[in-house]
């Protein structure tokens, strides 16, 4: 039982920007998949779009998790939001 605590607590904690974005992903992921099934087969479009970007979030937080412990989590937090600015910048804004 104390491995799986340290291993949870390996895996959630510290709480990051990316934490949250997978953690979202898994619910829109479980939401597409109840309304690709309970509705038309029209509606498994978005779960098409939806399951392959929470794959690729689950991509991203494993390099979140290997770069936590080689750089200090305020550091990882601060370079987040700037990609998140930079990614903003660019894809919205033109």
């Amino acid at each position: 039982m104390a491995k799986f605590k340290i291993l949870l607590k390996k895996l959630v904690f510290p709480i990051t920007l990316m934490s949250l974005v997978v953690l979202l992903g898994i619910i829109l992921s479980i939401q597409a998949l109840y309304v690709a099934f309970t509705n038309e087969h029209t509606a498994a479009i978005y779960a098409a779009v939806i399951i392959p970007l929470t794959l690729i979030s689950f991509i991203l937080y494993a390099l979140d998790r290997a770069l936590v412990t080689r750089i200090g989590f305020l550091k990882l937090n601060l370079l987040e939001l700037l990609a998140l600015a930079i990614f903003w910048f660019f894809f919205i804004q033109t």
